[in-house]
């Protein structure tokens, strides 16, 4: 009796838990985007936040909360309540953070859950069209003849366009200039003031399409869809510049077992479904299943890998 009384606390814990996971959702959930509207990770998140809400039979809400790379609007959602009604599109940009900042108050792949994959992307290497340099054996000639003197822009120092390149230098055995830019460089790369960019392709293909932009090579594990002709950087001899921009959702920790699992249900069966699939086939993207054990475990893969990077291209924020 004594045992009993000692984890009747608990006990009742869990039940309550379990009641609210059964009468869930019966309010609107909010959706947090750590970003400004208009880019990559807002564009997908109202891509399915809409849909989402139809099978859970609530409004799923859109929350913009940008600021320091993420980092805001990621506390936020760290800090709110763990009762299925707050979510947020946690991407590549948090496991880089994770290092990168060095007085962040909370542990990306400790403080949040992770409850399912929304869509993976490839960084692109782009020249301007008016570039002399076809291809990426051009580029690789041009910066080994021309050692400190190319240079490359990124959106700011260790997101993923720089450290993709910093990796690119190193296994290609080349020095190249960084310079970062507050948003976006495509437009110093168009104006010829940049020698080379890895863009990411949703941002990128527009301008390819116009012939604006010549893309040498593309850095995921298979060629895209939307660029057939364009290799991989595996292909071309570069396996270790094998990176995909993604983004997934995350909740709160001590979220109900049972909401994740829902959602993770609700969002894999949404995004599998044939219209949704032709939508992210159109930006570049796609959309791999996997459930929250294995989404816990890829990003938890993903921090250490861009740990590594950060550190060796030494960059950081206090």
């Amino acid at each position: 009796m004594q045992r009993l009384r000692h984890w009747l606390p608990a006990l009742l814990l869990l039940a309550a838990h379990l009641a609210g996971a059964a009468e869930w959702p019966d309010r609107p959930i909010k959706w947090v985007v750590p970003f400004p509207p208009g880019g990559a990770t807002d564009t997908m998140s109202r891509m399915a936040a809409e849909p989402l809400g139809r099978r859970l039979g609530v409004p799923v809400v859109i929350d913009n909360r940008p600021g320091a790379a993420s980092n805001i609007g990621t506390e936020a959602v760290v800090r709110a309540a763990p009762d299925g009604y707050t979510l947020m599109l946690g991407s590549i940009a948090n496991t880089i953070n994770q290092t990168l900042y060095t007085k962040l108050s909370y542990d990306f792949t400790k403080d949040l859950v992770a409850v399912s994959p929304l869509y993976e992307q490839t960084n692109v290497l782009v020249v301007s069209a008016d570039s002399p340099v076809g291809s990426l054996r051009d580029l690789v000639a041009n910066a080994k003849a021309n050692p400190g003197k190319l240079n490359f822009g990124s959106s700011g120092s260790g997101t993923t366009m720089h450290l993709t390149t910093e990796l690119f230098n190193k296994a290609a055995g080349v020095d190249t200039v960084h310079i970062p830019f507050k948003g976006s460089p495509t437009q110093e790369l168009l104006a010829g003031r940049l020698d080379f960019v890895f863009d990411n392709i949703l941002g990128a293909l527009p301008y390819i399409r116009a012939g604006k932009l010549k893309a040498l090579a593309v850095t995921s594990a298979e060629r895209s869809a939307v660029l057939p002709d364009v290799p991989t950087m595996p292909e071309l001899g570069y396996p270790t510049v094998r990176i995909a921009v993604w983004g997934g959702i995350f909740m709160p920790k001590g979220t109900p077992q049972p909401i994740v699992d829902r959602i993770s249900r609700e969002l894999s069966a949404l995004m599998q479904e044939p219209a949704m699939q032709e939508r992210l086939r159109g930006m570049g993207a796609e959309f791999k299943p996997q459930t929250p054990a294995e989404f816990g475990r890829f990003v938890s893969a993903e921090t250490a890998k861009w740990g590594a990077a950060v550190r060796s291209s030494g960059a950081r924020v206090d």
